[in-house]
């Protein structure tokens, strides 16, 4: 439906993930730039909210401080986000429910 039907491009677009899936999954390993992007704070998991939801906090002002300096790229910053993600999906789900998350964006 997103490719308005047009078969070509959502083969293209199943088999760029399935290749994606190839080097991600099961665990994925972060890359020197988003290892130092974690470091300085670009993204990082914040805890719970009330409802017991993880909290995942993104630092726009690192993100783009990072990429003024050549050391941050839409595949790194996608790679630390797919970390963090699959970090709280092992370990703050709870098995056999719905859950969801909440990102907050500072864009200090």
């Amino acid at each position: 439906v997103g490719r308005g039907w047009r078969l070509d491009e959502i083969v293209e677009d199943l088999r760029a993930h399935s290749d994606w899936c190839q080097i991600n999954k099961p665990m994925p390993l972060l890359c020197d730039q988003a290892l130092r992007a974690l470091k300085r704070g670009a993204m990082y998991i914040h805890g719970r909210a009330k409802d017991l939801s993880p909290i995942l906090i993104c630092n726009m002002g690192v993100v783009g401080a990072m990429q003024d300096e050549g050391d941050m790229t839409a595949e790194s910053f996608c790679n630390l986000h797919h970390f963090l993600a699959g970090y709280m999906e092992r370990n703050m789900f709870v098995p056999g429910q719905v859950e969801r998350w909440i990102l907050i964006v500072d864009a200090s």
